[in-house]
């Protein structure tokens, strides 16, 4: 988010951040009396966006666990109890519950705008981490001639 909805007020109120969302409630509440659907469009919306989380998180999670020990020789001092098992359910009931939605008339709608948000997305963070890698090759190699 912007530096700009973080700023605090005197009193510790985040003005801009507070503005922002109200208008954010006011479009939904408008776009909701001319489309009676639109709750269902942006709780599709956002339970997209958990779901996909929560998929990041357990695969990061089994890809840690895989790979932990090429780093630590110690043993990790939490278990995950029946790791990977329940990982692995959870991934597919996850899965089974997008792909649910996906066939769903009144839920497809979270695939229609969350796979594009997830692209555009993607393709800033690529553009991003791609800028930052120019940027340190360029400061590396200015360090080196001094």
């Amino acid at each position: 988010a912007p530096k700009s909805l973080g700023k605090l007020s005197k009193n510790g109120t985040p003005v801009a951040a507070i503005f922002i969302s109200s208008a954010g409630v006011l479009i939904a509440s408008v776009l909701s009396i001319y489309y009676p659907d639109t709750f269902n469009k942006l709780f599709g919306i956002s339970i997209f966006g958990g779901i996909l989380v929560w998929l990041m998180i357990l695969i990061s999670h089994l890809r840690f666990r895989k790979t932990v020990h090429l780093h630590y020789k110690e043993p990790l001092p939490v278990k995950a109890p029946l790791y990977p098992i329940l990982q692995w359910i959870g991934i597919l009931l996850l899965s089974g519950i997008l792909i649910t939605m996906a066939f769903s008339p009144d839920w497809n709608s979270a695939w229609k705008i969350g796979v594009p948000w997830v692209i555009l997305v993607s393709i800033g963070y690529w553009i991003q981490k791609s800028r930052k890698s120019i940027l340190y090759k360029h400061n590396s190699n200015n360090k080196s001639a001094l």
